[in-house]
């Protein structure tokens, strides 16, 4: 039996009240959309080494795999983007330039109380393996899909995470949009992007995605170093050039400020990088995969007053006993002494 507009309006009421947009409702069901595309793409090589929802497709794409007898589930965004503006831009994608997803998930979970409170039972799921996040947000209409593989919504663009709350209250669905992209013919991210990472329709090749190659132990892939830019961890280019996100867009970065970044990075020991950046995957929770990048990065500063300061420091750190480190800075060096001869 429907529950009717009353337990619905008391969940959008509490999500405005949290600060949640782009509220959506849809169907526990299956996404066999979804299934047969991340089988699609791990036979074709694009998972690369990448786990997450690969891992167990059967239970990522089943919202009853999580809470058995769900009948709905409750879609909703947390914005990070206009929260960014104003403050200088950092070495660090700015999805991940603080917990976004622990700011989601309490809001997710002061609706899943609403539900509780109703006698229902709710689950929090949010940037797990437990179930995709997007497919049952584009279901409920809360947003849609780009052709970098990215959720978009209204005002906000795609500088949002998103989660849900699956519950057995058989709510009512909201309705979805007509469209599941909302690019027509931009291809302003595929374009952008120094790898050629995003493959049509809306497929990423992990192999590629700088994003992706970041988080991974050992020495980066052949031709990210030098295509990565100057971050550390994430990779918003393909954000930075949707016209989506042109309300949000950053200012340009500051060559010196970057090097301080990095040079911060570099002088923490492992106590210190776990703890200030104690919300980022780090596999194994390695110190030393953000040295590596902050090394890769220094080499793509380029010319300018900062290149001086960067010079030595990789001339250092290329000697050092870490064979990864000692590589990755002394290809750095490369890049920054060839970049004199352009």
């Amino acid at each position: 039996m429907s529950l009717g507009r009353g337990l619905e309006a008391e969940i959008a009421e509490r999500a405005r009240a949290e600060g949640l947009v782009a509220l959506a409702i849809s169907r526990a069901r299956t996404y066999r959309n979804v299934a047969v595309a991340l089988g699609e793409r791990d036979a074709a090589g694009l998972r690369d080494t990448m786990q997450f929802t690969y891992r167990n497709p059967a239970r990522s794409t089943d919202p009853t795999a999580t809470l058995p007898g769900a009948r709905s589930v409750i879609s909703a965004s947390w914005p990070y983007g206009r929260s960014s503006l104003g403050q200088a831009p950092s070495v660090v994608a700015r999805y991940a330039r603080r917990d976004s997803y622990a700011e989601l998930r309490r809001r997710l979970g002061a609706l899943a109380e609403v539900l509780e409170a109703s006698g229902h039972q709710a689950r929090v799921v949010a940037d797990s393996n437990a179930l995709v996040d997007k497919e049952p947000a584009v279901r409920g209409g809360g947003g849609w899909y780009l052709k970098n593989s990215l959720y978009a919504v209204p005002v906000h663009g795609s500088m949002v995470v998103v989660g849900s709350v699956i519950t057995d209250a058989d709510l009512t669905p909201t309705r979805p949009r007509m469209r599941l992209t909302g690019c027509g013919g931009c291809t302003s991210c595929m374009t952008a992007c120094p790898t050629g990472a995003i493959l049509p329709g809306g497929t990423i090749d992990a192999g590629r995605c700088i994003a992706w190659q970041l988080q991974k132990p050992g020495m980066l892939a052949p031709g990210i170093a030098a295509a990565m830019g100057v971050r550390v961890y994430g990779c918003d280019i393909c954000q930075e050039v949707c016209p989506y996100n042109r309300k949000v867009a950053e200012s340009a970065a500051d060559p010196l400020a970057q090097l301080g970044e990095l040079v911060e990075i570099l002088a923490m020991d492992d106590s210190e990088v776990l703890a200030r950046f104690s919300h980022l995957y780090l596999p194994r929770r390695d110190p030393s995969v953000l040295r590596r990048n902050a090394l890769a990065a220094i080499g793509n500063l380029g010319p300018g007053p900062a290149l001086g300061p960067a010079l030595a420091l990789l001339a250092k750190w290329a000697e050092n006993d870490d064979p990864v480190l000692a590589a990755t800075a002394a290809g750095s060096l490369a890049r920054l002494r060839a970049s004199l001869d352009d």
